[in-house]
């Protein structure tokens, strides 16, 4: 368990340890009053919904979506159409997506962007030469399109190039690249599918999070990963294969209530407040203090925490309000001020005018909204990408869109 001078965080806030700092700057943001929009439609029922309801943000590789009162907005790179507002240009900043359906949750990676409406049916759109977008075709959209369900969908997740999504009857569909048996489909298959597939027969899916080549789910709390493994990022100890093409139990104990997954490495939310990672260490992604890696779910931090999220490099969590963050900081994307790297969660300053309430982190960059439904993004800018109305890169958390008045 790693230590936060000697203290876990959640203990610092508990104690006051953390004070609020000062209000953070929108310096440089070229967008000072953020974009005013009305507030956000309200989420869905917690009780259906937990996960799914509380995605509104998605910081992807070179793009990134939030979801603002009168509709859903993406900034930066537009590449295969990946902000949905069918211009076929990048922006600097957010830009609606097109159609006006009231979307509750949205979620991106790579190349393409899905997002859940009120009625739990998803859209796609973006890059789609693996079927990732799920429409029995290889085609580009640059709009969102529905993806051919038949039934209400609870939670979803997009990937590198595959996307999967657990539906109200706890049934799990998953479709896109398996080169790396990321879908899970029987027949065990390596063979890519532009339909959505359903995984197993099991009606208890709860959660699902996609990677890089990988992909895990909970089932009643139970974790379960498949895809490549190559640096054990499925969790399932030192002598497990590199690659397993089907669900593969590494909990059998209801211990977890979120699991997300990075490119190599992977990390878990449990019931207890406490986060799990495991895999590649590298760059500090697992948070554990130093630089080894785990084959197995390693505690790094008894928490209570809230909410986990992890990419590619780094890593953040938020626990009672307040933002953590750790692993790889070369463009800023921890919100440090700084561009050294953190081995273990370390806090941020606090949100200007309340609490911290979801973060994403992409690639290279880092998206936070406060309970005011305010987003502010730092890190890496080269596509514009934290919407700040210019390709600046950034090292503390700027403001990029106002939904709150005033």
């Amino acid at each position: 368990m790693t230590r936060l001078g000697c203290v876990a965080f959640a203990a610092l806030v508990a104690c006051g340890c953390v004070e609020r700092g000062p209000a953070l700057s929108s310096r440089d943001a070229g967008t000072d009053e953020g974009i005013a929009l009305p507030d956000l439609p309200p989420p869905p029922d917690a009780a259906v919904s937990p996960i799914a309801g509380r995605r509104t943000v998605a910081a992807a590789s070179d793009h990134t979506c939030a979801l603002g009162g009168d509709g859903l907005y993406c900034w930066g790179s537009d590449a295969d159409g990946r902000l949905g507002n069918g211009a076929a240009d990048d922006s600097l900043t957010p830009v609606r997506v097109a159609g006006d359906r009231r979307f509750v949750s949205v979620v991106a990676l790579n190349d393409h962007t899905c997002a859940l409406d009120d009625a739990g049916t998803v859209y796609c759109w973006g890059a789609n030469e693996d079927g990732q977008l799920g429409l029995g075709d290889r085609e580009v959209r640059d709009v969102p399109t529905s993806v051919p369900l038949g039934e209400r969908v609870l939670d979803l997740d997009a990937g590198q190039a595959h996307t999967c999504a657990v539906t109200e009857s706890g049934r799990l569909y998953c479709w896109g690249r398996n080169a790396e048996g990321q879908l899970g489909v029987m027949p065990i298959s390596t063979t890519d599918s532009d339909v959505p597939l359903q995984v197993g027969e099991e009606t208890d899916w709860t959660h699902i999070s996609t990677g890089q080549g990988s992909t895990c789910g909970l089932r009643g709390g139970a974790l379960w990963c498949w895809g490549r493994n190559s640096s054990n990022q499925l969790g399932l100890g030192p002598d497990a294969p590199g690659q397993r093409r089907t669900p593969t139990e590494v909990t059998s104990e209801a211990a977890h209530v979120e699991v997300v997954v990075g490119q190599n490495h992977g990390c878990a939310l449990r019931l207890d407040g406490a986060i799990d990672c495991w895999g590649d260490n590298s760059n500090f992604q697992l948070g554990t203090g130093d630089l080894t890696g785990h084959a197995e779910p390693f505690t790094i931090d008894a928490g209570p925490w809230d909410q986990v999220d992890t990419d590619t490099f780094h890593g953040c969590a938020i626990a009672d309000g307040l933002l953590a963050c750790w692993g790889r900081n070369t463009e800023g994307q921890l919100g440090l001020t700084d561009t050294s790297d953190r081995p273990e969660p370390t806090p941020l300053p606090p949100s200007p005018r309340s609490a911290w309430s979801e973060v994403s982190t992409g690639r290279f960059h880092t998206c936070a909204r406060d309970e005011f439904g305010d987003v502010y993004c730092t890190g890496s800018n080269y596509a514009g990408m934290l919407g700040t109305a210019d390709e600046d890169r950034r090292r503390e958390l700027t403001l990029v869109l106002r939904v709150s008045p005033g």
